[in-house]
C-alpha cells in the first residue's frame, strides 16, 4: 500500500495501529465465543444432573478440558495471528489509548468464563475466571515459543487438573 493511502485514511500511525487492533480484536472475539459456546453446551447437557456425582463430574471435567485444549490448538495453529496479537499487546504497553482497546477483548473473555462459573455456583467466579484465562494465555504463549517443557500432553494434564480443582470448589464435591 502506498504511504499516501495511509495518510489519506488515517491522521497518523497511531490511528492506523488503533484501527487495525480494533479490527483484530473484533475477529478474535468470534474465536473466543466458540470456546464459550462449547463450555456452556457441556454444562447444558448436564442440566439437572448432580454435578457432585463422580461420574457426571468427570464427564464435565473431560468435556471442558477437551474444549480448552482444542481452543489452544486452534489458537497456536495460526501462529502468524498470535504473533500479531502479541505485537499489538506490546504496542498497547506504550500507547494508553491502545491499552484501553486491548483490555476490551480480554475483559469479554474473562466475563464469559466468569459467567460459566456463576452458573456452577462458584463463590468466587471472578477469581476462577482470571485463573482459567491466565493459564490458557500462558499455555498458548509457551506452546508458540516451542517450549519443550510445555508439550500439548502436559498442557492437557495441567488443564484437566486445574478444571477439576476449580469445579470441585464450585460444586462442593
Amino acid at each position: 500500500m502506498p504511504l499516501a493511502a495511509t495518510t489519506y485514511y488515517f491522521k497518523d500511525i497511531q490511528e492506523l495501529v488503533s484501527d487495525a487492533f480494533n479490527l483484530f480484536a473484533q475477529d478474535s472475539l468470534k474465536q473466543t465465543e466458540a470456546l464459550a459456546e462449547t463450555s456452556f453446551a457441556a454444562l447444558d447437557k448436564l442440566k439437572g444432573a448432580n454435578l457432585a456425582d463422580p461420574q457426571i463430574f468427570d464427564v464435565l471435567v473431560t468435556g471442558l478440558t477437551n474444549a480448552m485444549v482444542n481452543h489452544i490448538k486452534n489458537q497456536i495453529a495460526d501462529r502468524d495471528r498470535r504473533v500479531i496479537e502479541h505485537s499489538f499487546k506490546t504496542e498497547a504497553l506504550r500507547n494508553p489509548a491502545l491499552a484501553r482497546t486491548a483490555c476490551i477483548p480480554q475483559a469479554n473473555i474473562t466475563t464469559s468464563i466468569m459467567n460459566f462459573f456463576k452458573l456452577l455456583g462458584s463463590k468466587e467466579p471472578d477469581a476462577d475466571a482470571h485463573i482459567v484465562h491466565g493459564v490458557i494465555l500462558f499455555m498458548e504463549y509457551q506452546l508458540l515459543l516451542g517450549d519443550d517443557i510445555m508439550a500439548m500432553e502436559t498442557a492437557h494434564k495441567s488443564l484437566r487438573r486445574m478444571i477439576s480443582q476449580l469445579l470441585a470448589l464450585a460444586v462442593k464435591r
